[in-house]
């Protein structure tokens, strides 16, 4: 009775040691908290699983063909927009032509001439807007179509379905099995080791209860005890051999283990590049699309729409012309009646003025020499004085014109800086100096669209300077030396070719005119001088020579201007245009 007691004692201690706790285990990691930095992150199969362990490497395979679906999702959007644009642009052109049509269907007698006009004027302006529109929607096709190609590329049509992959993953998967294959081996291996060992210690329990149970039986023979003991034995030795089998095993796994991991780590590596390939897709897709659809660009063009809507409105269309224009349409116009406001006030105005002098030249008639010369120094001393604060108010809307520029600039206000600079009386400068911040600001973008269009931006102000600096160069070709060794008191006494200089800006320093101002600055104090005897004289090239060589020649036939000291304007002047039309010759003859 003992004996079976203790052998069922045994075999309900045994059935508790062997209890799988699997369960346990994955209940409580079915509830561990997501814990990644991104709360919008949603979870999935393998957000808490190793990526070393069992398949958890197809994690990377379905994240590379997953972004098919992203890709599609974002090329819907783009699409979708562009037809929302279309859309729009059709409706706008069919509400400006509908009302083109009422337009022309009013009554003559009451629309007519010149407010006639800025009202098809201001009909048309929804189809310019659509035209604006239009353009935007071309360049979002742009877009969209090269998009289109890049995806079908990297997510072929697989041969048989709808289903799309990622053009790599195929092979990605098969280095991965590859080089799991020989861990997969071992990993069966020590299952079976497992499920041999679970055998061996059931057998091993089974001659143990039974030696204890012949240990407690008096009847039990010496042959049939010593059978049970040489049975426990082989079966603790058969035992001994497979946990040995199973640590030499798990020695290898290890190893193993370790040599996957490695691998998987190159070919994770790969993966992630053609992950960063879609990544950097997708960015510069939407950096395009954005800059298609919402690019200041098309704000310019709107505002060059408003600004000649507004010039033919305010400036084209008169009431008075209208009036007249009815008047002798309809034969009632008259000449005395039809005169203008503004011409009445011109007459009123010079009256006042007429009589004002009249009072004065009598008055002055009047008065003695001395308070006469009294006058004129009174006069003159306010002359100066008015002349005086007139220069320091404009020296002053300068300096407050040239401060709401660089606070424009630095803001990136690229507008506001632009209709600023458009005001000032010293355009080239100021460009110049926005070239230079624009040009410097932009190490200080880290994203690459902000980068490219601080470039931008520098580019325009100084392609602004060097065609107003051509344009002077053609309208004006004596003044715009002048204007180049000019210094500006605003800009450190600088003048424009240091400013152009300190900017780096190679195109305008390039320019011919700047090139002949820094030769004219070597070499312009250098004139041969016209020193004939008699019928004879020398020719410039010989006096130049025998002064070289000579020497002593030069004292009477070259001129050393002092430093400082400019030459006659009228022969400046002259040799300006002698320059300018030699150079116009040759450019034509590189041209030709």
């Amino acid at each position: 009775m003992t004996s079976r007691l203790k052998s069922a004692i045994l075999r309900h201690t045994n059935s508790i040691k062997h209890t799988s706790f699997g369960g346990l285990k994955d209940t409580v990691r079915s509830h561990i908290p997501n814990t990644t930095n991104d709360a919008s992150y949603m979870s999935n199969e393998y957000i808490h699983s190793s990526f070393f362990d069992d398949e958890n490497y197809l994690s990377i395979i379905k994240c590379l063909d997953g972004g098919h679906e992203i890709a599609k999702d974002s090329l819907e959007y783009m699409q979708d927009y562009n037809e929302l644009l279309q859309e729009h642009s059709d409706n706008l052109n069919s509400y400006s032509k509908k009302w083109k049509s009422k337009i022309k269907q009013q009554s003559s007698i009451s629309s007519y001439h010149t407010t006639k006009l800025a009202q098809r004027e201001t009909v048309s302006t929804p189809k310019r807007f659509a035209e604006v529109l239009q353009n935007q929607y071309d360049a979002i096709l742009k877009v969209t179509t090269t998009y289109r190609t890049q995806i079908e590329r990297m997510y072929p049509n697989e041969r048989l379905g709808t289903t799309h992959k990622h053009h790599r993953t195929e092979a990605m998967k098969n280095l991965f099995k590859e080089a799991r294959s020989a861990l997969c081996k071992l990993s069966s291996k020590l299952e079976t080791l497992h499920e041999q060992e679970k055998k061996a210690q059931h057998a091993l329990h089974d001659a143990n209860v039974q030696c204890e149970n012949l240990s407690f039986d008096p009847t039990a023979s010496k042959t049939k005890i010593s059978n049970a003991k040489d049975n426990q034995s082989k079966r603790q030795d058969k035992l001994d051999k497979i946990k040995q089998e199973i640590e030499r095993t798990e020695e290898e796994y290890n190893h193993e283990y370790e040599n996957y991991r490695t691998q998987a780590m190159d070919i994770y590596e790969k993966c992630r590049t053609l992950e960063k390939e879609r990544l950097d897709l997708l960015g510069d897709t939407l950096i395009k699309f954005n800059e298609a659809a919402f690019s200041s660009n098309y704000l310019d063009e709107q505002d060059e729409i408003y600004e000649n809507l507004m010039l033919k409105i305010k400036v084209e269309r008169n009431s008075l012309e209208d009036l007249n224009f009815w008047a002798k349409t309809y034969h009632v116009y008259d000449s005395t009646t039809s005169l203008s406001s503004e011409t009445n006030n011109n007459e009123n105005i010079s009256s006042q003025t007429t009589t004002q002098k009249t009072k004065k030249s009598h008055k002055n008639e009047t008065e003695n020499l001395t308070t006469k010369e009294e006058n004129i120094q009174e006069s003159v001393a306010e002359a100066q004085e008015e002349q005086s604060q007139a220069d320091t108010t404009t020296s002053t809307k300068t300096k407050a014109l040239q401060h709401l520029v660089i606070y424009a600039v630095l803001m990136n206000r690229h507008q506001l800086a632009k209709i600023l600079w458009k005001h000032s009386s010293e355009p080239i400068p100021l460009a110049l100096i926005c070239y230079m911040m624009f040009k410097n600001l932009g190490p200080y973008c880290h994203e690459t669209y902000q980068k490219s269009l601080i470039k931008k931006r520098a580019q325009e102000f100084s392609d602004w300077a060097v065609g107003i600096l051509d344009q002077l160069f053609h309208e004006d070709n004596v003044r715009i030396f002048v204007m180049l060794s000019e210094k500006n008191r605003n800009w450190n006494n600088m003048t424009t070719i240091q400013l152009a200089y300190h900017a780096g800006n190679k195109e305008f320093v390039a320019h011919a005119v700047c090139q002949k101002w820094v030769t004219r600055k070597f070499y312009g104090n250098i004139t041969p001088q016209e020193v004939s005897w008699g019928l004879f004289s020398f020719p410039k090239y010989l006096k130049i020579i025998l002064s070289a060589i000579l020497i002593f020649p030069m004292y009477f036939w070259i001129s050393f201007s002092p430093i400082g000291k400019a030459s006659p304007v009228s022969e400046k002047a002259s040799d300006v245009s002698d320059d300018v039309k030699q150079d116009a010759e040759k450019e034509s003859k590189l041209s030709g």
